[in-house]
């Protein structure tokens, strides 16, 4: 059922499928990029942020492109060095398919929709319009969308989910739903251990709860976003609820995509079980009668 599911989620290839066909690198590229990972992401909060080397192209563009964009170019410059010069990964082998952007476009602004509607329902009549619209919050979304959101996403979800499940294969496991699950726990547990530093660096870990809530919240979160894209097999939507999940731009006061997941990923596999019966009517109707 799972398989099924998974493999009506594009009209030409399914998620298992592509993840099959990617080209495979080795365990140790895959460390290669994580540590190259850490260690670009400690410059960048140690020093480029620190020193306040993204402030006169920020300040130049009245906040438009701010230091999130700007230090996520830069990692997109050398992890993208790494994938294309040593991996020799192709855009295919990170999910980045072209014909796929409007769609996943499309997705977001129906979600960020969906926000307001459900803020202005949940109001009544108390609703207000959003204050703070200017450049900066735009810009704040922009490295999102641009930076922060879609690197994690290729980094996370497309490369490390995609290079586990084929390396497990190589390694002798023959059974595709363990080694997807593996695949998924795995690589989202790296999620979640990926913003140690960060947090470590901006004193957010009092304690060790602390640590544990945010651990295990950012883990959840990473299934989520998981099940986006393996249920819709595109990139680009999973890109966009990360994105409006760290900068939610509302239009009502306090719209967000709080309570939202949940919903999501039941209009998503609903969507999936359409897909599969539908398919599943074509091949039957094409059948020649006995």
């Amino acid at each position: 059922m799972a398989i099924d599911l998974l493999k009506q989620t594009d009209g030409s290839r399914s998620s298992l499928e592509w993840m099959g066909s990617v080209k495979v690198t080795a365990w140790w590229f895959i460390v290669l990029v994580l540590f190259v990972h850490t260690v670009t992401s400690s410059f960048l909060n140690l020093v480029y942020f620190k020193q306040e080397w993204s402030a006169p192209i920020t300040q130049a563009t009245a906040g438009l492109i701010g230091g999130t964009l700007q230090a996520y170019i830069i990692q997109f410059i050398i992890i993208g060095t790494l994938f294309w010069c040593i991996g020799r990964l192709r855009f295919h082998d990170l999910a980045l398919f072209r014909k796929k952007i409007l769609p996943g476009i499309a997705w977001t602004v129906v979600i960020w929709g969906a926000a307001q509607i459900v803020q202005l329902i949940e109001s009544g009549g108390d609703a207000t319009w959003a204050l703070g619209w200017g450049t900066h919050l735009i810009g704040n979304f922009l490295g999102q969308i641009f930076g922060n959101a879609l690197y994690e996403e290729i980094l996370y979800r497309a490369f490390l989910i995609s290079q586990i499940f084929v390396l497990l294969r190589i390694a002798g496991m023959r059974r595709t739903i363990p080694m997807l699950i593996i695949a998924i726990l795995v690589s989202q547990f790296i999620f979640a251990l990926g913003h140690v530093p960060n947090r470590l660096y901006k004193g957010r870990y009092e304690n060790w709860q602390a640590v544990w809530n945010d651990q295990l919240s950012l883990f959840i979160s990473g299934l989520f976003l998981t099940a986006y894209f393996l249920l819709t097999n595109n990139i680009f939507i999973a890109v966009g609820i990360h994105a409006l999940s760290n900068v939610p731009m509302p239009l009502v006061e306090g719209a967000s995509l709080r309570g939202l997941s949940e919903p999501l990923l039941v209009v998503f596999v609903l969507l999936a079980l359409w897909r599969r019966w539908r398919r599943r009517t074509r091949k039957i109707h094409r059948e020649p009668a006995s």
